[in-house]
């Protein structure tokens, strides 16, 4: 084998260990936002169904429920964005850490 061939053995060795690896990071990580988020709501951290929410601010949405909605959590999901029935008819979302809101 010349030194050519050897490189682009390594090289493609290389990129399959990169896509092992980043495959595995993903899945850990999915994992991990499942324990934050059981831990979260265990600790009282997130809502429960039925809470009252008043939102402060909505972060990056395109198209944001205005500011000071009110609303009804929904759920909870595994990532734990807050699922709500907003009072102006509006079914979006609230992400902790990216939107501001009040429990009433």
């Amino acid at each position: 084998m010349n030194t050519r061939e050897e490189f682009e053995l390594k090289a493609a060795t290389v990129d399959m260990n990169i896509e092992r690896l980043t495959k595995e990071r993903d899945l850990l990580a999915k994992e991990v936002d499942s324990l934050r988020t059981e831990l979260a709501k265990a600790s009282g951290k997130l809502p429960r169904e039925g809470a009252r929410v008043r939102l402060v601010h909505m972060g990056s949405d395109p198209q944001p429920v205005p500011d000071g909605t009110c609303g009804t959590v929904s759920f909870v999901d595994d990532i734990g964005n807050i699922h709500m029935e907003w009072d102006n008819g509006r079914t979006l979302a609230l992400i902790p850490g990216e939107d501001l809101y009040k429990y009433l």
